[in-house]
């Protein structure tokens, strides 16, 4: 058993470096036909790349003729959008610089007053900015600033004007305007005067008498004076109303009304008017028509 073995390894290593030359000699075979394969692929390449450009060749054409447009493409002429908006650019910075170098002007000449300086024409696209220097201002002279600001003023007209009306911004933020609801700064609607049926004519001369001095008579009876804490029905704070405006009826109800005025030296209401308290204000008001007729500011405290 043993020979066997040795008989069949000699066998094997006797038959291997025959098998190995066999392997080598079939791929020395292929690899020469892969080399003699490599000009006959670059001959194929060479010729269809001859074949393209004699095609290419032949769409454009030879000799004289020049390449024509497919009739299926639309021609479309030079595009002159780019040069308008170019030349649009540079008009519009034309006209700033040119604001740009007056309002220099302007302010210089206001600051200084000693030179100014003009342009000699309209600088056009491109055009380096050109200047001209005016003789000085000479003594009494006005300025040309203060000129054109005077033209301007007397064609546009002057706030000073007392034909001009006064501007919203400088009118009073709530003034006494009619209203049909109770709201601050407003005063009720006239009522009718044909339906009423007296009328009063009040003149201040009672002031001139001394049995009405309610000063002299406040500083010896203060504490008939002191009357306590004012209910305002709307909440509205204390206004300084003067003679012709008008109450709404909830100031001058009932309530408020100074039964005794001779109690502080007030002349007695002719008939349809009333005093009444007001914060610390005493008005003679107009029971019709809620007008005052007649106040006196602090009056209690």
């Amino acid at each position: 058993m043993r020979k066997l073995l040795i008989s069949i390894l000699l066998a094997s290593s006797a038959a291997s470096p025959a098998l190995a030359q066999e392997q080598d000699g079939e791929r020395r075979a292929q690899w020469g036909d892969r080399q003699e394969s490599h000009p006959e692929r670059a001959q194929a390449r060479e010729e269809r790349q001859q074949a393209r450009e004699q095609a290419r060749a032949e769409r454009v054409g030879g000799g004289d003729r020049t390449e024509q447009p497919s009739p299926q493409r639309p021609q479309f002429e030079p595009r002159q959008q780019g040069f308008e908006r170019t030349a649009g650019a540079d008009a519009r910075a034309t006209a700033e610089r040119n604001d740009a170098e007056q309002s220099r002007a302007a302010r210089s000449q206001r600051a200084g007053g000693v030179s100014r300086w003009t342009r000699e024409s309209v600088q056009q696209p491109g055009e380096t900015a050109r200047f001209t220097r005016e003789p000085m201002q000479r003594s009494g002279e006005t300025s040309r600033w203060t000129r054109n600001r005077d033209s301007n003023w007397a064609r546009a007209g002057d706030l000073r004007d007392s034909e001009r009306t006064t501007p919203n911004v400088m009118r009073a933020r709530s003034p006494l305007i009619v209203s049909t609801t109770p709201r601050e700064g407003t005063q009720p609607p006239l009522r009718v005067e044909s339906r009423r049926r007296t009328s009063s004519h009040w003149s201040g001369e009672w002031r001139r008498e001394n049995r009405y001095d309610w000063r002299s008579w406040r500083d010896q009876h203060r504490s008939t004076f002191h009357i306590g804490i004012y209910y305002d029905p709307f909440g509205w704070d204390y206004r300084p109303y003067q003679v012709g405006w008008r109450l709404w009826p909830s100031y001058y109800g009932r309530r408020y009304w100074i039964e005794d005025p001779y109690q502080y030296r007030l002349p007695y209401p002719p008939a349809g008017t009333a005093w009444v308290r007001y914060w610390n204000d005493a008005i003679l008001v107009d029971t019709w028509s809620g007008e005052v007729v007649d106040v006196i500011h602090n009056f209690f405290w």
